[in-house]
């Protein structure tokens, strides 16, 4: 239509709509009061703090007062906002909250927003000092000493890890039953401790980038098909109970490859993932811990000795979610090299060793399982190689399109791959790694040439990644000036162009698929 009639058939609608939303205004006006009068007259009201200032929900409190305010997990709550609510009581506040869990999260990058946002209040208070109550303290409160969430063998973690050097006592509620654990959860060794070790996966970490976030693709599914083959025990959960399988990892990067796994298997239903700081305050008959730290990389926060009360803050925390079984997901070799009894995870690896029932990931994941997430791994782009054509097929990809093609290549090889690779880079090899490994299990020969370690500039990553690879069986042959990019698979498709398959990240390069 003419730009004429646009704009009056425009001021048109306007005219319709002002009376519409002068109605909607009076109406949302009114629910503001019915919901500040309901709050007003009601016997209890449950909100989080940051609803007590924020959103619509802050608006409807505005201005309310309360004869008791009551704040629980008051550790991971930033002192401010405790202050807030406190100011809201006429007559009591208590707060609820256990010392040896998770202090606040700070998203900050000042040392005073830090020092004084990042402690808790027991802290602050005095009424806690370096993880233990202080005695001196004259706001003392009585302490819940009785736990009736977990199995012995699993407070038993907590009570090594924190409690006992604290002076504290965290016996077993009487009430709460000690028999087997429920019938679904039998595919598992009996004892409520389980190491799922992964050394036999020789699995790879690799590093969100831009981050020291990690993800291990290997140790994901592991803890996914734990998971799945729990899920197929049970019925499908219904109204709003809360899943009976936890997923909790240390890692943001780890979370979202869970939930992404989780949500393509079409488990979701009965299976969360989360990492430590998003399952406080929750429990699960089942929970995994997907550990996730490998090759290449020996270093990690958990593994610190600076970091070990906070580490072992996160891991209590991990471990008291649990009520009838805690499976730990890892490396027993790389655990055995790193995690050292002066670090957080070291001590609870210690205790696993003594405690834990351990069992190989692949005596209990069977590898058409693995074959199957690598399946939806590579699909997650819906492509498929082109087909009914005669002669060859030619394809001109680039960074974005390269890795889901050259991924679902490899996941169907069924008899050999060689490949020249003249780097190995961080951010890339990590989602290539699983791949090579999981052709290797289906008994795929693998050749790669690199140049010697002389000439790689990341000497310390490439030499993990050549015995990685050799560990796993395949072939890895040293040639100097070696500069070529080309892969060829079953001896029908060939890779070639100028992009790193083993390295390339954010580069305007290119490969020809023929």
């Amino acid at each position: 239509p003419a730009r004429e009639v646009a704009e009056q058939k425009l001021l048109q609608l306007a005219s319709e709509l002002d009376p519409l939303e002068q109605k909607i205004h009076a109406i949302q006006e009114e629910m503001s009061q019915l919901e500040q009068k309901i709050i007003a007259e009601a016997r209890a009201v449950f909100c989080t703090l940051t609803s007590l200032y924020a959103g619509n929900a802050g608006r409807s409190l505005e201005g309310q007062s309360f004869d008791a305010v009551i704040v629980d997990e008051i550790s991971m709550a930033l002192p401010p906002l405790i202050f807030l609510a406190a100011g809201r009581a006429t007559r009591r506040v208590i707060l609820v909250g256990d010392f040896l869990q998770l202090p606040p999260i700070v998203r900050g990058d000042t040392p005073v927003g830090d020092a004084r946002l990042g402690k808790d209040t027991f802290h602050l208070a005095g009424v806690a000092r370096d993880l233990k109550p202080n005695p001196d303290h004259c706001h003392i409160m009585p302490r819940l000493e009785a736990q009736r969430r977990m199995r012995t063998e699993i407070a038993d973690v907590a009570r090594h890890l924190l409690y006992l050097p604290a002076g504290l006592d965290l016996h077993d509620d009487a009430k709460r039953p000690q028999g087997k654990s429920p019938d679904w959860l039998e595919f598992l060794p009996a004892n409520p401790l389980v190491m799922v070790d992964t050394a036999d996966l020789h699995c790879w970490s690799g590093k969100q980038p831009g981050s020291l976030s990690r993800f291990n693709f290997d140790s994901a599914t592991v803890a996914v098909e734990i998971a799945a083959l729990a899920a197929a025990k049970l019925q499908k959960p219904t109204g709003d109970s809360a899943p009976p399988i936890g997923i909790v990892t240390p890692f943001t990067a780890q979370r979202r490859l869970l939930t992404k796994l989780i949500t393509d298997l079409d488990l979701k239903d009965w299976v969360v993932a989360g990492t430590v700081h998003t399952f406080q305050g929750a429990e699960a008959d089942l929970i995994i811990f997907d550990s996730v730290l490998d090759e290449p990389y020996w270093a990690a926060r958990l593994c610190n000795p600076r970091d070990t009360s906070d580490v072992k803050r996160d891991l209590n925390v991990a471990v008291t979610r649990a009520k009838n079984k805690f499976v730990f997901v890892g490396s027993s070799e790389w655990l055995n090299k790193h995690a050292k009894p002066v670090s957080g995870l070291g001590q609870m690896w210690q205790f696993f060793k003594d405690r834990a029932d351990l069992i190989s990931a692949l005596e209990l994941v069977k590898l058409e399982r693995f074959h199957r997430v690598f399946d939806q791994y590579v699909h997650e782009t819906g492509w498929s190689v082109p087909c009914g054509q005669t002669g060859y097929t030619f394809e001109h990809l680039d960074e974005t399109s390269f890795f889901e093609r050259f991924a679902k290549d490899l996941n169907a090889a069924s008899d050999s791959i060689f490949g020249l690779a003249p780097y190995f880079g961080e951010y890339r090899w990590p989602r290539i790694q699983p791949l090579i490994g999981e052709a290797l299990r289906r008994r795929v020969r693998v050749t790669l040439v690199t140049p010697p370690l002389a000439e790689a500039e990341n000497r310390s990553y490439v030499d993990k990644v050549i015995q990685n690879l050799r560990d796993m069986g395949a072939v890895v042959v040293s040639a100097s000036g070696v500069h070529g990019k080309d892969v060829i698979i079953d001896e029908q498709i060939i890779y070639t162009g100028s992009m790193n398959w083993s390295s390339n990240r954010g580069r305007s390069e290119e490969v020809h698929r023929i």
